[in-house]
């Protein structure tokens, strides 16, 4: 009976540095967003009037899209969320830098002189983003969004317009940062040609 309480103990004592003897998961993959270069690389729309003192007021990113794993939608219509992948912060994080760059690159906005004051705020809402699994062997990064500019004219009557980018991006290189960078560069450059 002392000899089965005593590996009973002995059992009950390796337990907690079971975990620690067997081989650790392996941990995830992080990837940014980032336009530099990749906005001024003959995307940017050219300068129409002058330039205008702007400021990025928010990114909002739909669900399931706004969680820092990647999202991939497969060929079945469903979403899985990549346990290898993921972006190095929250989707509205990265990207509100990203889109700074993106309006002042175009040369219609300047982003730097919106800290003292602006009549243009913009809203960036992603519908989109994710990784393209679709079809058997391809992989696409895909954002799809919605651009809201609020302007405030000289007699401080508002108005607002909105329009609609998207855009596919390869991805099967593997540099997720890249692809997704682009994507969202192209995506937001759509909808600025319409504003």
């Amino acid at each position: 009976m002392k000899s089965l309480l005593n590996t009973v103990m002995a059992l009950a004592a390796a337990i907690p540095l079971a975990g620690c003897l067997g081989s650790h998961p392996k941990a995830p993959t992080f990837w940014t967003v980032d336009a530099e270069g990749i906005a001024i690389a003959g995307e940017a729309v050219e300068a129409k009037g002058g330039v205008v003192p702007a400021r990025v007021a928010e990114v909002k990113v739909r669900p399931p899209w706004d969680v820092p794993k990647l999202a991939v939608r497969r060929a079945d219509g469903s979403v899985a969320f990549d346990p290898f992948n993921a972006f190095a912060a929250r989707p509205e994080a990265l990207l509100k830098g990203a889109a700074e760059d993106v309006l002042a690159s175009t040369g219609r906005y300047d982003v730097n002189a919106a800290m003292v004051g602006t009549n243009v705020t913009f809203s960036v809402v992603v519908t989109r983003l994710d990784l393209d699994c679709r079809e058997e062997g391809v992989r696409k990064a895909e954002v799809a969004l919605t651009l809201v500019a609020n302007r405030r004219g000289r007699l401080g009557a508002p108005s607002t317009s909105a329009a609609k980018g998207s855009a596919y991006v390869d991805a099967r290189a593997g540099d997720y940062s890249k692809a997704f960078s682009r994507a969202f560069v192209a995506a937001l450059n759509d909808a600025l040609k319409d504003l």
